[in-house]
């Protein structure tokens, strides 16, 4: 019998969820976590970071909330659970783009460039921000002394 977890994978890598991030804007999903490291338990969650299309994602915060729940209720239907845990990579971390790009596993892209196009540049961005983790973590050490 196929447990929850690994339906749900593979519904991941399905025609019909292909469709489902088409209709969604999104251009890239990626598995990453627990279930990707094979460190995952009975009790794991999903891991899964979307990129939506730059055009649809919204400028207002508020609006990328309303946008955020309606995709992940979605999603949640979709899968016939809510035992996902759902980051949108538009305005992550970059130190969160970067762990996803590095560890993750793509389940969906647009086209075949596209998870490269993402993991350069979230190793950019995460080493621009680097300097300035190093930076602060500095000037809280000298403060602190």
């Amino acid at each position: 019998m196929q447990t929850l977890i690994s339906r749900i994978i593979n519904q991941l890598g399905s025609e019909e969820f292909a469709a489902f991030c088409a209709e969604n804007k999104i251009t890239l999903a990626i598995l990453f976590g627990s279930q990707v490291r094979g460190a995952a338990r009975e009790d794991s969650d999903i891991d899964l970071a979307i990129l939506l299309e730059t055009a649809c994602y919204p400028k207002s915060t508020l609006d990328a909330g309303k946008l955020k729940r309606e995709i992940a209720r979605k999603l949640y239907s979709f899968l016939g659970t809510s035992k996902v845990d759902l980051v949108f990579l538009n305005r992550a971390a970059p130190f969160m783009r970067f762990q996803v790009a590095r560890t993750g596993k793509p389940v969906f892209a647009k086209s075949a460039a596209e998870f490269v196009q993402f993991a350069s540049l979230a190793l950019r961005q995460h080493e621009d921000a680097r300097l300035f983790y190093q930076l602060e973590s500095r000037y809280l050490q000298s403060e602190l002394n």
